[in-house]
């Protein structure tokens, strides 16, 4: 590691204002250093938004949001800081099932049926949007978590509505 931070940080936090070391610490130095350590750290719970509380809650909510911004494990891994948008993927999959009709080669012909549909338009409109669409299916498609939740979705008795309505929420999880 370099010394450096990888992340910005505003203010205090962002400045290098720890006391120096001290060859022979003294009682008066200890509570200096103890100090400014307990000012970092209220400083960084403010800053990652950690809510009052419990105090072992606290600081590991403190260390995982540390990890998110800092430890590339933490990281989804198609690509920095990206999330996977599973409830928009699995509602993708499912409307291109929707729109094949028998006949159909391949998922082309549903997905240009999508393209005239309001809620896709959006893809219709944009340029390239045809290949952006048949790019979203396929990563939606490589994705476990979604061909999970896809393959359940085909089991007779279970509705797409059921299925969505048991994600989390609509939208980005991370």
């Amino acid at each position: 590691m370099s010394g450096r931070p990888h992340k910005q940080y505003p203010g205090l936090l962002g400045k290098r204002c720890a006391p120096q070391p001290i060859l022979i610490p003294t009682p008066e130095s200890e509570k200096r250093l103890l100090i400014h350590q307990v000012i970092g750290m209220v400083l960084l719970l403010d800053h990652y938004e950690v809510p009052a509380g419990d105090f072992t809650k606290q600081l590991t909510t403190l260390v995982y949001s540390l990890a998110k911004d800092h430890v590339p494990y933490f990281l989804p891994p198609n690509r920095p800081g990206a999330k996977i948008d599973v409830y928009n993927y699995l509602s993708l999959l499912l409307d291109v099932e929707q729109a094949r009709k028998p006949g159909d080669r391949g998922n082309t012909p549903a997905m240009k049926r999508l393209l005239a549909r309001d809620d896709y338009k959006h893809y219709a409109l944009a340029k390239g949007g045809e290949e952006t669409l048949r790019k979203r299916y396929q990563r939606a498609r490589k994705d476990p978590y979604v061909s999970y939740l896809f393959k359940k979705a085909q089991i007779p008795g279970n509705s797409r509505e059921q299925i969505l309505a048991n994600l989390s929420r609509p939208g980005r999880i991370s």
